[in-house]
């Protein structure tokens, strides 16, 4: 089910003047249709016209940006329909509200792909039949076998919620050990760099001390140095006195 097949069946039940405003605001313009001035331009054949042109491949991202900026309209309804179950969005697109405001308020929260499964679903356990009297504003009653596929319905949705639970724990337990084994190596890493930092400290520290007992040998022998060369001029002296 594709996203041009949900818009096509919500703009068969959108009036003339909400219509209009899609066509002013999305400025779609095709071959052998003049410019609509008005709500009352729009008979039935362009009407038909209009709405080809809407849904083509290319205008639906036009369509899904419209629906976006009446986000703030849509604030009105519940927050949570965008995370509720299939089951329960078609229950109360066909007790509460009707399928086309259901489908428009994901739409606008820019659940589009949970759109077109709701359009699929519905399809498939209500029918296209009553969703268009409830489209039209008719109560529609399930039957037994349509509330039958519904509880049949909620009750995979739940299996099938609780197999990603299981999938989700399952992973997490799995990265969680990865995560575990992460840290004691990152934790080891951490030791042997922190030996090695002392080791170098060791070897600079040792370092310096063998520089510096250098440095006083070598100044004990200048000292020692200076000294006999004195002790030698002297005598020189001596020597010339003689």
């Amino acid at each position: 089910m594709s996203l041009r097949e949900v818009w096509r069946w919500i703009l068969d039940y959108t009036d003339n003047e909400t219509l209009f405003e899609i066509y002013k605001e999305t400025k779609v313009n095709f071959a052998g249709f003049r410019a609509l001035k008005s709500p009352n331009d729009l008979n039935q054949n362009k009407r038909m016209m209009l709405i080809n042109e809407l849904t083509k491949p290319k205008n639906v991202s036009k369509l899904n940006f419209w629906m976006q900026k009446f986000e703030e309209k849509n604030k009105k309804y519940d927050e949570s329909i965008g995370d509720k179950e299939l089951s329960e969005l078609a229950e109360l697109a066909m007790k509460e509200y009707s399928p086309a405001i259901i489908l428009s308020i994901l739409i606008s929260r820019s659940k589009t792909e949970k759109a077109e499964q709701l359009y699929s679903f519905m399809l498939e356990n209500i029918g296209k039949e009553k969703m268009d009297k409830r489209e039209c504003g008719y109560e529609v009653e399930l039957t037994e076998q349509e509330k039958e596929n519904d509880k049949e319905a909620k009750q995979n949705e739940d299996v099938i919620q609780k197999e990603r639970r299981k999938e989700i724990e399952k992973l997490e337990k799995k990265y969680q050990t990865k995560i575990a084994k992460l840290e004691a190596k990152n934790q080891n890493l951490k030791e042997e760099i922190e030996k090695r930092d002392a080791k170098i400290k060791e070897i600079n520290e040792k370092t310096n001390e063998e520089k510096q007992e250098l440095l006083r040998k070598l100044n004990e022998k200048t000292q020692a140095y200076a000294e006999l060369e004195k002790r030698l001029n002297a005598l020189k002296k001596k020597v010339r006195r003689t």
